[in-house]
């Protein structure tokens, strides 16, 4: 049995990201979900033996045990059916590939990362209550457009949104807070040193915060460079990756106008 609509609903929310761990629960309404936290799938599993949940909220990418391999086990080890727990998977993996095999080991629904607050709502209601139509057709679509021009440099809309709902010291925090990271894993990222694997969960990391505070050509360019990155070879490799850092700098370029723009209002 699901949750009523009126009930607070119990939500495990299953990511390694300290950003998006506290990004997610400050956009929704406390008195409606109750959020509780879980580093990777080993820690979501061991919190599912001890507690009942309405809802998982589920990273594919994660140390220890990933998305794939936790859904897989609490469908199979821990007999928890697709009608008894909904399992939602918010991803910035743009593979068919992945929604593949994501959907044959029991996930439910995909939420593109970054989120759109209204439609991670709208998710929830759905698979608590199932009172919507199928929204995995609608996700999925999302993911296939591999344009770059046809995403914004900054989306207002993820900004905007932001400010609504968490405010303007946060939201700032928030835009800080990535330009820092970006800042400190660059080298790390352009050392022609750097294992393959290593570059890819770097420039995942950055995709999903980058995402987030409404970077969308330089969160695709990363989402996209994450696979290649194994395949090419190490001067095409680095020929991507100033490419990347090219729509970055034009990106910063317009996150510090922003910015100067929230100091201002204080």
């Amino acid at each position: 049995m699901h949750t009523e609509q009126s009930a607070i609903c119990h939500i495990l929310y299953v990511e390694d990201l300290e950003t998006d761990q506290i990004l997610l629960p400050s956009v929704l309404s406390e008195n409606k979900y109750r959020i509780s936290v879980a580093a990777n799938g080993q820690e979501a599993v061991d919190r599912l033996k001890e507690e009942k949940f309405d809802l998982v909220l589920m990273d594919i990418e994660m140390p220890v045990m990933n998305g794939i391999e936790a859904t897989r086990f609490i469908r199979n080890e821990l007999h928890h059916s697709n009608d008894d727990l909904p399992i939602v998977a918010l991803t910035i993996h743009n593979t068919q590939e992945t929604r593949n095999a994501a959907l044959e080991v029991g996930v439910d629904d995909f939420i593109p990362k970054p989120f759109d607050h209204e439609e991670l709502e709208e998710k929830i209601r759905y698979w608590i209550n199932r009172d919507n139509s199928d929204s995995f057709s609608e996700a999925a679509r999302m993911f296939d457009n591999q344009d770059l021009e046809a995403f914004p440099i900054v989306d207002p809309k993820q900004i905007e949104s932001f400010l609504e709902f968490i405010g303007i010291g946060r939201t700032r925090e928030l835009i800080e807070d990535f330009i820092t990271h970006y800042t400190e894993k660059k080298d790390f990222i352009f050392d022609p040193q750097t294992a393959a694997d290593d570059v890819s969960k770097e420039l995942h990391a950055i995709a999903s915060i980058s995402g987030n505070v409404g970077l969308s050509r330089f969160s695709m360019a990363c989402r996209l460079m994450m696979t290649d990155v194994k395949t090419n070879d190490s001067m095409d490799r680095e020929t991507r990756l100033t490419e990347i850092q090219n729509i970055y700098d034009v990106s910063l370029e317009q996150l510090k106008k922003i910015l100067e723009v929230m100091n201002n209002a204080g």
